[in-house]
């Protein structure tokens, strides 16, 4: 028997396998070959601008949203899918780049859900209200809180969170738990404590302070005037420097010009113990040391901006520490500043007012009243008057050269119980 050739089985195992294995290239050929629509993503350029072609058993099948193609959540629904909360509105200025944009209460887009109930910020308000953007309600133009007011054409009789009704005005205002000026919704709004007038603990409450949730641009004032016999003929210099934030300076503008001398203010305590310090280190008894302090006081500068000085303490008069930190005032600023310094040093001080001339001519004058102080001696000629029986001596805080700059005023003991203004008509006035 003959045998078979080996190179004829060959043959017919190539005749069989061959069409195969040429059917399988074209199919792969014809799935991986790249269309007009692919993305520049899936199709490379060669240098010579031939393509080069992904051969992909299954061909292209990328299912995300081509926004780089102009494919957004409104032509193309299938594949640029809005998420959670979102609404698909391409035309919003801060949507997505699939279209897609959340929306929120004060967006400026009146979106499902949204009522003048609601969100009037973005649906508005019905017939004569208006939308107050504070409490996001609609209220009375003419009147945003009279919630508790007994009208019918206005339904809500009761104040929202953080007011309350004040019976004497008839209307919703808002709730200050700690009474810093600065009302709870804007605390809240603001992130101070509603319960602290002082959130920072600067000393300045909340409702006067710029920068309420922290320190802010400490500064360093000088200060230096003289007083007292040193060696000879000079006199002694004395010098102390304050540090203070910005904010403390500022809200003394800020804050409405009552009890100006019986206000508790920490920077005056500070003034006060820094007088006392100075004194003792110089061994003065009382009369001395309350000297030293008058002379502080006329070292200041006159405030030529400040000249229609009336006869109860002005709407723009200086607190104590206003008054030094500016070094200058009028002489009700400087006795206003006197006074109450004193006060914070153990002396028993009266804010005296009263006319420069008799007749009067609309001159008027203020000054520091003061009992009488041990190492002070009197010669009967000294000025006083008398206040629920006891002798108020009169003290000018101001420098007899009160109408320029004054840098160093003389200063003694011989000018307790006198002033520069002739009439006698002073008389304790309210701080």
């Amino acid at each position: 028997m003959a045998r078979k050739s080996k190179n004829n089985d060959f043959k017919k195992y190539l005749k069989f396998i061959l069409p195969i294995v040429i059917l399988i290239l074209l199919v792969v050929l014809f799935f991986s070959y790249p269309s007009n629509n692919s993305s520049s993503s899936t199709t490379n350029s060669s240098k010579d601008g031939s393509e080069k072609f992904s051969f992909s058993l299954f061909g292209n099948n990328d299912n995300s949203c081509k926004y780089n193609d102009g494919e957004n959540c409104l032509n193309t629904q299938s594949k640029c899918i809005c998420k959670g909360e979102q609404i698909c509105s391409p035309d919003r200025s801060k949507s997505d780049n699939l279209g897609c944009y959340t929306p929120f209460c004060g967006d400026g887009y009146i979106d499902d859900g949204e009522t003048s109930g609601t969100c009037c910020i973005d649906a508005g308000c019905s017939g004569s209200l208006i939308c107050d953007a504070n409490l996001n309600q609609c209220v009375k133009p003419q009147c945003p809180f009279d919630c508790c007011v007994n009208d019918a054409q206005y339904q809500d009789k009761f104040c929202l969170q953080y007011y309350s009704c004040n019976s004497l005005r008839n209307s919703c205002e808002p709730d200050d738990s700690d009474n810093d000026a600065f009302p709870d919704y804007l605390e809240i709004q603001t992130g101070t404590d509603r319960f602290n007038p002082d959130t920072d603990g600067d000393s300045v409450l909340d409702g006067y302070d710029n920068h309420p949730l922290f320190n802010y641009l400490p500064r360093i004032y000088n200060f230096d005037w003289r007083y007292g016999k040193e060696w000879l003929i000079f006199t002694k210099k004395f010098e102390f420097d304050l540090t203070l934030s910005e904010d403390i300076v500022t809200s003394y503008e800020k804050m409405p010009k009552i009890n100006l001398i019986s206000r508790d203010d920490s920077q005056l305590k500070e003034v006060a113990q820094i007088m006392n310090n100075l004194a003792d280190a110089e061994g003065y008894n009382d009369a001395d040391k309350l000297m030293m302090v008058i002379a502080f006081s006329r070292s200041f500068n006159y405030d030529y901006t400040k000249l229609n000085f009336n006869k109860p303490l002005p709407d723009w008069a200086n607190f104590p520490m206003e008054t030094i930190i500016k070094k200058e005032g009028l002489c009700a600023d400087s006795a206003v500043m006197a006074v109450a310094l004193l006060k914070e040093m153990g002396y028993d001080t009266k804010y005296l007012v009263g006319p420069c001339y008799e007749p009067d001519t609309g001159s008027w004058h203020a000054i520091v009243g003061i009992p009488f102080v041990e190492g002070i001696t009197l010669d009967g000629s000294e000025r006083y008057l008398t206040y629920n029986g006891k002798k108020y001596y009169y003290l000018d805080a101001t420098s007899r050269d009160y109408s320029g700059n004054i840098f160093y005023s003389t200063t003694s003991k011989n000018d307790f119980g006198t002033t520069y203004c002739p009439a006698n008509n002073f008389v304790v006035s309210d701080d």
